[in-house]
């Protein structure tokens, strides 16, 4: 067994620690770290994906102008007071393509009122 090594300082003399880990502890405690490794590595990159997608969301809704009502708020992913119902329906809602739609058929029935035959 080794003596303890001692380290001088200015305010005085300590002891350093010794290792007291055996051959069957270092393999038993390596077994478990290969286990569990992969694992925190797995769950560490789920958290970066699903904080990336909350960050789209984010982002999205700044460039829309809706901070505090938008798409990460309403998400059931990241708030789960909310439906996945309610989250399609303000997609929906929100969406470029109803927005042209609805102005489409706007303009086809302003048109259609304008152009019809006079009787």
């Amino acid at each position: 067994m080794q003596s303890p090594k001692t380290v001088k300082y200015s305010d005085g003399e300590r002891v350093l620690p010794t290792s007291k880990m055996t051959r069957e502890r270092r393999n038993f405690v390596l077994q478990k770290l290969k286990k569990q490794i992969p694992i925190a590595a797995q769950q560490r990159k789920e958290t970066i994906k699903r904080n990336a997608r909350y960050c789209k969301l984010c982002i999205i809704d700044a460039f829309n102008g809706r901070l505090s009502n938008g798409l990460a708020n309403n998400s059931p992913e990241f708030n789960p007071s909310k439906s996945q119902w309610e989250y399609n329906l303000f997609c929906l809602n929100t969406s470029e393509y109803l927005y042209n739609a609805v102005l489409i058929a706007c303009s086809i029935n302003t048109m259609s009122i304008f152009f019809e035959a006079n009787q």
